[in-house]
């Protein structure tokens, strides 16, 4: 691994700017404490995670839980703003050290991704292809079936005019949609339930799903948060306004988006199931498993079967660490205040 001299953190010379992605990594640190952070996605070298230009960083922290990815957000944009930056998105996760051994997020993106920063090398754990796919697609299939019933309960109430149903139940099919993004991406079910936090989660997954989403470029979904207020308000407020024109034209884009998504789970499984029928894992099936529907049946993307020992997997840790273990993984203890601000 290339590293920049005297920058504190481990920076590979890849496809970005390495002291710009040195300067991120020394206020993440001295945000956050990391007992380590990965570097991940298109820009690292590995897999596309965000198809819009950032910055993929696991955080492994018990110094700030995962809730805090917007405060340690802002103080990094305070200290380096976006407009400065050549690459001005930065989407890092915030995983606790010791629940994060055990995610198959952080075990994926750790098999494909590389360790840039390290407070105390960490032993490599295996990553099982065959159980992310498994649990990507169960978890997608969870969502998006949940997400088609409010689409078609939304539908049937705009053409019945019943603005207040119509607009609440599509304003929880596109939550259960983006859920549905968020589950197959990291492997996980969704714990965030507001829409604008949804979009700030994922606007990087899509360049053409934030335009979707963002309109206006201004950095927040106007859309979704009139949304949110129609999940909360529409069926309890009878001040909420409802107006038919705007109902109509959430519930068109909504449909828009729905497709996208569908598309890019569709697209995401595709690539479990490369890396689980290239780890010996298994066979590639005979046929296409994941595809977008024509329109004679359904603009959705087909899950496979879920199987039953899906989720049956025992992911223990390891808590030794030997000498190998070290020599294993060769990341220098780095201070991270050695780098300074511009």
């Amino acid at each position: 691994m290339q590293t920049t001299p005297n920058a504190g953190p481990n920076v590979p010379a890849l496809n970005c700017n390495p002291d710009e992605l040195r300067q991120i990594l020394a206020v993440l640190c001295r945000c956050t404490s990391p007992d380590e952070i990965v570097y991940f996605g298109s820009l690292a070298g590995a897999p596309p995670f965000s198809e819009v230009a950032a910055y993929d960083l696991a955080i492994l922290t018990e110094h700030r839980t995962p809730d805090e990815w917007e405060t340690v957000g802002r103080q990094l944009r305070l200290q380096l703003p976006a407009r400065n930056r050549a690459i001005p998105f930065v989407n890092f996760y915030l995983l606790p050290t010791r629940e994060a051994r055990k995610s198959l997020f952080y075990r994926f993106v750790r098999s494909e991704g590389r360790v840039v920063f390290a407070a105390d090398p960490l032993p490599p754990l295996p990553c099982d292809p065959d159980k992310v796919l498994r649990t990507a697609s169960r978890l997608g299939r969870h969502y998006l079936t949940r997400a088609r019933s409010m689409f078609d309960a939304a539908a049937q109430a705009l053409a019945a005019a019943d603005l207040r149903q119509a607009a609440f139940c599509n304003a929880c099919a596109m939550e259960l949609i983006l859920d549905a993004l968020y589950a197959v991406y990291h492997l996980e079910l969704c714990p965030l339930h507001r829409l604008p936090d949804l979009f700030l989660r994922l606007q990087t997954i899509s360049a053409e799903l934030h335009l979707l989403l963002d309109p206006e470029r201004a950095g927040v979904s106007r859309m979704l948060a009139r949304m949110e207020g129609f999940r909360r308000m529409a069926l309890h407020d009878p001040d909420c306004p409802v107006l038919r024109d705007e109902v109509t034209h959430y519930f068109d884009r909504t449909r828009t988006i729905r497709a996208r998504i569908e598309q890019l789970c569709a697209e995401r499984l595709a690539l479990y199931d490369e890396r689980a029928a290239t780890s010996g894992g298994g066979n590639p099936p005979s046929e296409p498993e994941y595809r977008i529907r024509t329109a004679a049946d359904s603009p959705a993307a087909s899950f496979p079967a879920r199987t039953a020992d899906a989720g049956a997997d025992d992911l223990s840790v390891r808590h030794g660490r030997t000498a190998n273990d070290a020599t294993a993984n060769p990341v220098q203890r780095a201070d991270a205040d050695a780098a300074p601000l511009p």
